[in-house]
């Protein structure tokens, strides 16, 4: 049975159970029709020993010579015996060698030579001095060895019966596993090939297996995106790295060729390796990101006093980049979880606005070398705590919205790790940490009117 399909099992086991049902069925009507049959040959057969006692009864001192007394009345045999059970007169069946013992108001089963059964009624005369027994039997005809009509049309039809309604299993039962069958064909192709981006057809019928179909094909879709990102991900990485690599390795060799260029060509060969080194801390926290293995502290924070902390920070650094930053904090708003993320995912945001977000000057289109302004503000709306990061620079392209969670994704393709040490790594990295402490991150932005980062967290009561 190991090796046996499921539909072939579940025929199995329905043949099985149709044949247990008709086989109790059967017996059950059997036995019922032997009852009803036992009923009436008792009632018959009472009814005529009582005749014939009452007739007796009547004329007990010359029933013997009674005409119209019968001893043989629609196959029952009647007899009569004195009370030490001397036989009178009657009629007793040849098939019977031994009778029983004279009961009153008693059936009693006994068997002929032949295997027939017969019904014995014993009935008692009190004449007076002596008395009278009278008794009655019947044979059995329900135990006719050659069956009952009702028996042998059950034997008929019963198995027609069965195998229609194994026939009719089956193939619902066929037509029920259709999309498991399916399924087993798409993901063999898929396994032969590789070619994730096939998907199993939906049936008609909004059952479970429909359910198990369309799960199986968004797990399916979910597969492919996994593998696109993969390959996309291993393509830009390996695109990532070749810059800062054949800078290291251009530099070191004009290092060699010319001593008076070594000391600079060991600055930039450090600069890039401090890129290098920047990118693959990154890369190492989106990868455990990916697998859910990032590790969060769960503690309460003041994000009040954390941002304002941080805006004094970042105050210098900004100023040096000729950026201002202004704060709109709201006081007393706390959150939980990793405190050291929320500082890493801030700092990521106020990064990208101070190169990013500069309005150009009048000298010089290129923002640049402009002047920004940067805002970090706080609030709480519906039990969330809102922190935005805004700029006025030059904003992004709606097409590009979209595309700057994308990794290694930058809007001016001139940026590089070698120019300003943007690896397009800081707003996934932004993404994947706010999502791993239950929260959210969006974009607000139009052309010329500058960008607007809002991170959204779950806001505690201390």
């Amino acid at each position: 049975m190991r090796k046996v399909s499921i539909t072939l099992k579940i025929a199995i086991w329905y043949a099985l159970f149709m044949v247990i049902l008709a086989g109790s069925l059967t017996a059950l009507l059997i036995s019922a029709q032997a009852g009803q049959e036992r009923t009436v040959a008792e009632r018959e057969l009472v009814e005529i020993t009582a005749d014939a006692s009452e007739k007796i009864a009547n004329n007990t001192d010359s029933f013997m010579f009674n005409k119209d007394i019968r001893y043989y009345v629609k196959e029952v045999y009647i007899s009569t015996y004195d009370v030490s059970g001397e036989l009178i007169v009657g009629r007793r069946p040849h098939s019977v060698s031994e009778f029983p013992e004279l009961e009153d108001r008693t059936f009693t089963m006994i068997h002929d030579t032949q295997g027939f059964e017969w019904f014995v009624y014993d009935s008692f005369i009190d004449t007076g001095k002596n008395g009278i027994w009278i008794r009655g039997m019947m044979r059995h005809v329900g135990h006719d060895p050659t069956g009952t009509f009702l028996l042998r049309f059950l034997l008929l039809i019963l198995p027609v019966f069965i195998f229609l309604a194994v026939l009719g299993g089956l193939v619902i039962t066929r037509r029920l596993f259709r999309p498991l069958r399916e399924i087993i064909s798409t993901t063999e192709e898929i396994r032969a090939d590789g070619d994730v981006s096939k998907r199993i057809p939906l049936g008609r019928s909004h059952d479970e297996l429909y359910e198990l179909t369309r799960s199986i094909n968004a797990m399916f879709g979910t597969l492919e995106d996994a593998i696109k990102r993969e390959k996309q991900f291993s393509s830009d990485v390996s695109h990532e790295l070749r810059t800062p690599v054949a800078v290291i390795q251009t530099q070191s060799e004009y290092a060699m060729e010319d001593p008076g260029y070594r000391e600079q060509a060991l600055a930039v060969i450090n600069r890039e390796a401090r890129h290098m080194n920047t990118m693959i801390g990154q890369l190492l926290l989106l990868a455990q990101s990916d697998s859910r293995r990032i590790h969060l502290e769960n503690e309460l924070i003041d994000l009040s006093a954390l941002l304002m902390d941080i805006a004094e920070q970042q105050q210098i650094t900004a100023g040096e980049e000729n950026v201002e930053i202004l704060t709109a904090i709201d006081d007393g708003i706390f959150v939980r979880g990793d405190e050291m993320m929320l500082i890493r995912i801030v700092m990521n945001l106020v990064s990208n606005a101070v190169k990013y977000g500069r309005t150009p000057s009048a000298d010089n289109i290129s923002a640049s070398k402009g002047a920004g302004l940067i805002t970090i503000s706080l609030r709480e709306e519906n039990g969330r705590a809102l922190c935005t990061v805004s700029d006025k620079g030059p904003g992004i392209p709606a097409e590009d919205q979209a595309r700057v969670w994308d990794r290694f994704y930058q809007i001016d393709p001139s940026r590089t790790v070698t120019s300003d040490g943007s690896s397009g790594l800081g707003l996934s990295i932004v993404q994947a940490l706010t999502k791993a402490m239950g929260g959210s991150v969006s974009l607000r932005s139009e052309e010329g009117q500058g960008a607007a980062f809002t991170v959204s967290l779950p806001a505690v009561r201390p």
